[in-house]
């Protein structure tokens, strides 16, 4: 099978769909994934092929997108700022650099919900989906819901609809997280010789979409910290870019450190909610705190909160460091909070949500070939 792969979001989105493109890859299937030119490395490194789409805007612009769109404190205008400045203006040359490709693609595979035709019929496609609806009743704008296309949810049924309120044609995976083999064993030298120093730390990394004051933010993480006696480490990622070191000698900052290793040292971990990074802390069986970013994250901790998962949902913008120490101190001592995030570990850990995604789409092919 030939599958081409769409994405033009963030550093988080391309990682899922790396995920995926590994996993298919993994069971003999030809991938290409077609994304923004900046993203050719990591596409490569994957061992994947890649395709360049959409204009040649340099990462820079999509972080001043994001940047722009984090001025907004309404999560869901946050959202559509996003789409604006720099989805919307990526799709159609990215459909005009990938329609050559469909003469010999077998399936399609995107989160915007695109479907594309080959002459007169749609091409088999997988229509992802990674972020939780604000209510059910709005499932019919998560996908198209034709037989060509196979509805595709990265997440766990149990955690995002234990009622079983979703339709039946979503097929649900359970998260793609990197396998085994994939994952480092252990985080750098100087991660490893902070950790060694002390007792274990509050992990911040607040994703891919960046924050209009990060100043302000990390004075914030700072006098929390401060507050509740706690040492952290901070992972600048796109968010928190422009902080400069040192910020305090119980912090560490690093631009970026492997995610599962790093957070099974942590005693808890704040982030923003992004389906990569909260997958990786319930399967480090830690507890979170959320600061959402976008209107879905906030969904998803509303979801943490309801299943003992998270210690608390605070807005970025109106961010208080008394508030942040607060939750803090619960994430860290609270015995049902832990207790709740180590049964959730043993859960998704005997879950393999990328290899379970990859049989669906190998099956959703074979049965419109059948027919």
């Amino acid at each position: 099978m030939r599958a081409l792969i769409l994405t033009l979001g963030t550093r988080g989105d391309l990682e899922l769909f790396l995920i995926l493109g590994r996993a298919l890859a993994a069971r003999g299937h030809e991938v290409t994934v077609a994304s923004s030119p900046f993203n050719a490395a990591a596409v490569e490194r994957a061992g994947l092929q890649f395709a360049a789409v959409g204009n040649a805007g340099a990462r820079e612009q999509l972080v001043a997108a994001l940047r722009e769109a984090g001025r907004s404190t309404d999560l869901v205008e946050r959202t559509r700022a996003f789409y604006e400045t720099w989805l919307r203006p990526q799709l159609g040359p990215a459909i005009q650099a990938i329609a050559p490709l469909t003469t010999r693609t077998d399936v399609f595979i995107n989160n915007l919900k695109l479907v594309l035709r080959r002459g007169e019929n749609v091409l088999p496609g997988v229509s992802v989906t990674y972020d939780p609806p604000h209510k059910v009743e709005d499932l019919p704008r998560f996908g198209p819901q034709r037989a060509e296309v196979l509805d595709l949810v990265a997440m766990p049924q149990a955690l995002i609809d234990p009622e079983r309120r979703w339709d039946v044609h979503y097929h649900f995976s359970g998260f793609w997280s990197p396998s085994d083999r994939e994952v480092e064993d252990s985080p750098p030298p100087r991660v490893l010789e902070f950790l060694a120093t002390g007792p274990a730390p509050v992990v911040f990394t607040l994703g891919s979409m960046a924050f209009a004051d990060p100043r302000s933010v990390s004075k914030c993480i700072v006098e929390a910290l401060a507050l509740s006696g706690r040492r952290g480490i901070l992972v600048r990622g796109w968010s928190l870019g422009e902080i400069d070191e040192p910020l305090s000698p119980n912090i560490l900052v690093v631009d970026e450190a492997p995610y599962e290793p790093l957070f099974a040292r942590a005693a808890a971990v704040v982030h923003h909610g992004g389906v990569g990074t909260l997958a990786a802390v319930l399967r480090a069986g830690k507890p979170s705190i959320i600061l959402p970013q976008v209107a879905c994250q906030r969904v998803f901790g509303e979801i943490l909160l309801r299943e003992r998962l998270a210690a608390g949902v605070l807005d970025p913008s109106s961010l208080t460091p008394e508030a942040l120490a607060n939750c803090i101190a619960m994430a860290t001592t609270d015995a049902a909070l832990a207790a709740s995030a180590l049964n959730w570990r043993e859960r998704l850990l005997r879950e393999d949500g990328a290899a379970r995604a990859a049989e669906l789409i190998e099956a959703h092919g074979e049965g419109l070939r059948h027919d």
